[in-house]
C-alpha cells in the first residue's frame, strides 16, 4: 500500500474531546440525574431508642431463648454410649 491510498483521519484535539464526550448527560436545568445524600445517619429522637413510653404497645412480647449449654457434648456422649453398649 502506498501512503496515497490510505485515507487520512483527523481526530479532535484532546481539549475539545474531553469537554464534549466525557460529560454526563444533563437536563435543561443542568441536573445529571444523581441524587446525592449525606451518608451519615441522623437520629432525630435519640430518647426513643431507650424510652419505654415510645415502645409499640401492639408489638409481640419478646421471647428469650436459653442457651443449650453442653447440648452437643451430651449428644456425642449418648451416641458413643449407644455404639459401645
Amino acid at each position: 500500500m502506498t501512503s496515497e491510498s490510505t485515507p487520512h483521519v483527523e481526530l479532535p484535539s484532546d481539549a475539545a474531546h474531553n469537554q464534549t464526550d466525557h460529560q454526563s448527560p444533563r437536563d435543561s436545568k443542568g441536573w445529571d440525574g444523581k441524587l446525592r445524600l449525606e451518608k451519615r445517619p441522623v437520629i432525630t429522637n435519640p430518647g426513643a431508642l431507650s424510652d419505654p413510653e415510645h415502645s409499640d404497645e401492639d408489638a409481640l412480647p419478646v421471647e428469650q431463648i436459653e442457651a443449650d449449654e453442653g447440648g452437643l457434648e451430651a449428644k456425642k456422649r449418648k451416641k458413643i454410649a449407644e455404639a459401645v453398649g
